[in-house]
This record gives structure tokens, C-alpha cells and sequence, in this order.
């Protein structure tokens, strides 16, 4: 459970039942202050409702706290994530910067799949575009950082091709 979504989903799991559990509450705390009848069977009914409660919550507790704990981890991961993530992009706007004058620069001795190493410029930037406004999902066993370093990779192959072809 490593993804952020994942850990949001655990959280917005823990926080249902404390939901119904305050619906509980509620409706255990208007039998009790204004029972509809004066009768006992009033008050022991509300009654019953505070020991369900009492019973159930310790649970939510518990979970409420693990809750806290996933997205306390979560908040810390996503602070340190520009940081981890600022010297690939660096790299990576470098490296495209690079390749597109390359690209230029070799002219006709790249004319035999120059499109197509253009095109494949295109497609990395448009990937770093995605990755920075966080319109990706990231697969189980990946982390965020190996997206970058993807893109990174594929304009490293772009750029030896271009050497393949100038050389």
C-alpha cells in the first residue's frame, strides 16, 4: 500500500464507520435528553444504544489512529518528494535542451528518421508534462521518481541515435 491513492482509500475506509457511529451518537443522545416518553424503556433503550457505542468505540479508535499514522507517513512522503524528484527534471530539461539542438544541428545526416526521433522528443515531453501536473498513475513496485527516470531514458536513446547517425 505505497501508492498515495491506496493510502487515501484506507483512510477514507476508517472514516465511514466513525460516520455512522456519530449517526448513532446522535440519535442515542436525543433518546436520552428528550426521550419521547417518560418511561424507562426510553432511557434504556438510549442506554443501550451508549454501551453499543462504548463497545464500538474503541475499534473506530484504534482505526482513527492507524488513519492518522498512514496519513501523517503520507503527508512526510509528499513533502519530500519535490526534493527527490527537482535533480531528475534537471537532468531531464538538460537532456531534452540538449537533444533538440542536436537534432537541429544534425540536419540532413539524421534525415533518414528524423521524424521519428522528433516525434519521440515529443512524446517524452509530453510525459514530463504529465508527470509534472501528477496526472499519472504509478504501478505497484514503481515509485514516482522511476517515471522520471524513464523519461530521462527514453531521451538518452534518442540522443545516441542521433550520435548513431551523425557518426
Amino acid at each position: 500500500m505505497n501508492t498515495v491513492r491506496a493510502q487515501l482509500a484506507a483512510g477514507q475506509q476508517a472514516i465511514a464507520p466513525c460516520r455512522e457511529a456519530r449517526t448513532g451518537y446522535d440519535e442515542a443522545r436525543a433518546l436520552w435528553r428528550h426521550p419521547e416518553t417518560e418511561d424507562a424503556a426510553a432511557l434504556a433503550e438510549a442506554a443501550g444504544h451508549f454501551r453499543d457505542l462504548t463497545e464500538l468505540g474503541s475499534e473506530l479508535l484504534e482505526s482513527l489512529t492507524e488513519t492518522i499514522d498512514v496519513m501523517a507517513g503520507l503527508r512526510d512522503k509528499l513533502a519530500e518528494l519535490p526534493g527527490k524528484i527537482a535533480p531528475i527534471r534537471e537532468r531531464v530539461q538538460a537532456s531534452l535542451a540538449a537533444a533538440r539542438t542536436e537534432l537541429a544541428w544534425a540536419g540532413g545526416s539524421a534525415a533518414q528518421g528524423r521524424y521519428a526521433l522528433e516525434a519521440r522528443l515529443h512524446a517524452a515531453e509530453d510525459r514530463l508534462r504529465e508527470l509534472d501536473a501528477g496526472r499519472v498513475e504509478v504501478t505497484p513496485g514503481r515509485k514516482f521518481t522511476d517515471l522520471y527516470r524513464d523519461v530521462e531514458v527514453q531521451v538518452a536513446e534518442v540522443r545516441d541515435a542521433l550520435a548513431r547517425a551523425s557518426s
